[in-house]
């Protein structure tokens, strides 16, 4: 039983041994390969024709296969520079345009004239202070014109009254005058 476990146990370890050795994979690892399984004859190594060629297959594939991957790089290397210089000229473009965007922004159209918000901001605030400053003078000629009146009124009044005792004066002086000529007639005439 003992020697049927050893016995299976080195079954197995070199089941796995030989499943674990890899076959080269870098061209240079299989170079050396080639190297160590080709029969030497004197300084020379003989190689049998299978296996270069086999060598030769797996170098061309080999070369093919990072033509082909340098050959797809330098197409997506060439395809990201096209992407790059248009995105480079669409970011100058939304740039432009978002500097557009704010100038328009910040400029406010009067009667056809563009301004700048700042310019139209000191036009409507010196409109409004001339606005300001001409009803101040309205006012101001107002309160002048109304006191004139307001005194023309008071005089008219003082000198209506005052015509008013000059006539009550003269009719009675009148009065008086006409007393004295009848006096003076009926004096005559009964003399």
């Amino acid at each position: 039983m003992k020697n049927f476990l050893l016995l299976s146990f080195l079954l197995l370890s070199t089941t796995f041994y030989s499943q674990e050795q890899e076959e080269p994979k870098t061209i240079e690892e299989k170079i050396d390969h080639l190297y160590k399984t080709s029969i030497s004859y004197g300084d020379n190594k003989a190689i049998r024709k299978v296996r270069y060629q086999h060598l030769k297959n797996e170098i061309l594939d080999s070369l093919n296969y990072y033509k082909k991957s340098i050959n797809n790089k330098s197409d997506t290397i060439s395809f990201q520079k096209d992407s790059i210089i248009n995105l480079g000229k669409t970011v100058d473009d939304l740039l432009f345009d978002a500097k557009l965007a704010l100038d328009t922004k910040n400029e406010i159209q009067l009667v056809g004239v563009s301004f700048h918000k700042n310019s139209y901001q000191i036009l409507v605030w010196g409109i409004i202070f001339l606005l300001v400053i001409t009803l101040c003078y309205f006012i101001y000629k107002y309160k002048n014109s109304y006191t004139v009146t307001k005194q023309a009124i008071q005089d008219r009044a003082d000198l209506e009254e005052e015509f008013s005792e000059h006539r009550k004066k003269s009719l009675i002086r009148e009065q008086k005058l006409r007393r004295q000529l009848q006096d003076e007639i009926n004096k005559q005439r009964g003399i």
